[in-house]
C-alpha cells in the first residue's frame, strides 16, 4: 500500500487525486487516501503572490466549491 495527504483546499486537487487514483489502479497497488482540510492555506496563497506564480489563486473560494468538486469525483450524478 502507497499513502498519501491530499490537501482539500486546493484547486488542482481534484485532478490530483483522480490522477492518484488512475496510477494506482494501473500498477495495481492499493492507494490509501487521507483527505484533510488543510490548515495551512493562508500560508499556500502568501507563497503563491510571493512567487509571482500566474493565474487563478490555487485555494477554493468557500467551502462549497471544493466540497461539491471533490464529491462529483465519487458520487456520479
Amino acid at each position: 500500500m502507497i499513502s498519501g495527504t491530499y490537501q482539500s483546499y486546493l484547486t488542482r486537487q481534484p485532478q490530483h487525486l483522480l490522477a492518484a487514483i488512475k496510477h494506482a489502479e494501473e500498477k495495481d497497488y492499493v492507494l490509501g487516501i487521507k483527505l484533510v482540510r488543510g490548515a495551512y492555506f493562508i500560508q499556500e496563497r502568501q507563497r503563491w503572490k510571493d512567487q509571482g506564480r500566474p493565474g487563478a489563486d490555487p485555494i477554493w473560494p468557500e467551502y462549497v466549491s471544493f466540497s461539491s468538486s471533490l464529491f462529483s469525483i465519487y458520487l456520479p450524478t
